[in-house]
């Protein structure tokens, strides 16, 4: 079938009509004049507005669940103009999400198929595109975290491929933009990175790589700015909030608590029946493990990228049990992006040109059982 998939057979096609029918239904809206518009994207509209009324560019945004912490202004500044030049208009602030959202399946695209080739990329990006077509259709500032994940894992598996030093700013870089659009992801995800990638440097010996790590203070110079001009306002207000035994419940409630969460961050199909979707997380994570196993079919093997993935995925959750506060699904939604990579890649192993209980007779961990 691997063979069908590379030469442009039918299921090419079916796999190209399933990525432009995803990406109409995720535009349809805006030429019906149909947006979402609920109480966070007024928000955003509304601290907007006071900028183009003010005539001064904030540097926060939007509230977090702590009390006197706020997220980036980023997002804000990015409305702006979309904002201005059609006197606040909904429908056309939603060309940005439109373009967004185009963005990110191009760069999934793009990205997927320098780890592999063609046929993985089409799978990896009809995949994405049928679980994500309803983004457009409106989001607010944590919306964009989610478009940032798969390129930041990327660029550290380019980083550790080749050490260039470049590939390592941009890195740095893409993690405090995650902070800019969702803080409570952005720390985490950073502070595993940041683990990471001092291994990294320190194993090959390149000390003077450590020094790109301030890069990250540009792209989170506003927090630093209000900061000076507030009196560390947010800064005391998230040590106030760490240290104040805000938690979950028990330790019992709080473990179950985060495995439910971890599970719900391998779930594909988002939706209010999360308990009736917990077999498809597990088949997702086991999925996940078991293509670790098996031998690429590929000229490229993209397994060394979903290592990092899964590295990083794993790591936010380890992260996130010394976190007693409560979660809430799109602190991991940014997940996604990564999960689908390695469903991707379980898919062409299953069904590949052998049969896929050959493959995993062949597997060397099934040899040395027998």
């Amino acid at each position: 079938m691997l063979q069908n998939i590379r030469s442009g057979s039918w299921f090419t096609i079916f796999l190209t009509i399933t990525l432009c029918v995803s990406i109409f239904l995720g535009t349809l809206h805006f030429f019906r004049s149909d947006i979402l518009y609920h109480t966070d994207i007024a928000r955003d509209f509304l601290l907007v507005q006071e900028m183009v009324d003010e005539k001064k560019i904030f540097l926060i945004g939007g509230k977090t669940s702590i009390p006197g912490v706020f997220h980036g202004p980023l997002y804000y500044w990015m409305m702006l103009p979309f904002f201005m030049i059609s006197d606040g208009n909904p429908l056309v602030v939603s060309i940005l999400w439109l373009l967004l959202y185009w963005s990110f399946l191009a760069a999934a695209y793009y990205i997927s198929k320098k780890l592999a080739d063609t046929s993985f990329a089409l799978i990896t990006t009809a995949l994405l595109a049928t679980l994500t077509a309803y983004l457009p259709f409106g989001f607010t500032h944590t919306t964009v975290a989610n478009f940032l994940t798969l390129p930041l894992v990327y660029f550290i598996w380019m980083y550790k491929k080749t050490s260039n030093w470049l590939f390592l700013a941009i890195t740095v870089f893409t993690a405090g933009l995650l902070i800019q659009f969702q803080m409570g992801f952005g720390i985490s995800i950073s502070l595993i990175l940041c683990v990471y990638l001092v291994y990294q440097i320190l194993k090959n010996k390149q000390y003077k790589h450590l020094l790109l790590g301030f890069i990250i203070c540009i792209p989170l110079s506003t927090f630093f700015i209000f900061d000076v001009r507030h009196e560390f306002a947010q800064t005391k207000s998230a040590m106030a909030y760490m240290g104040g035994g805000n938690s979950t419940g028990s330790l019992t409630a709080h473990l179950s608590a985060r495995l439910f969460e971890f599970s719900g961050s391998f779930r594909l199909i988002d939706g209010s029946l999360d308990q009736d979707q917990k077999p498809i997380s597990v088949l997702v994570l086991v999925s996940l493990v078991w293509l670790f196993m098996q031998r690429s079919i590929l000229k490229k093997d993209p397994r060394e990228m979903l290592t990092i993935a899964m590295v990083f995925i794993f790591g936010f959750w380890i992260a996130l049990l010394f976190y007693k506060g409560a979660l809430w699904s799109h602190y991991y939604e940014p997940l996604l992006p990564l999960a689908v990579l390695g469903v991707s890649y379980f898919f062409i192993l299953c069904f590949s040109q052998k049969n896929w209980i050959t493959n995993y007779s062949n597997n060397y961990w099934y040899k040395h059982l027998l």
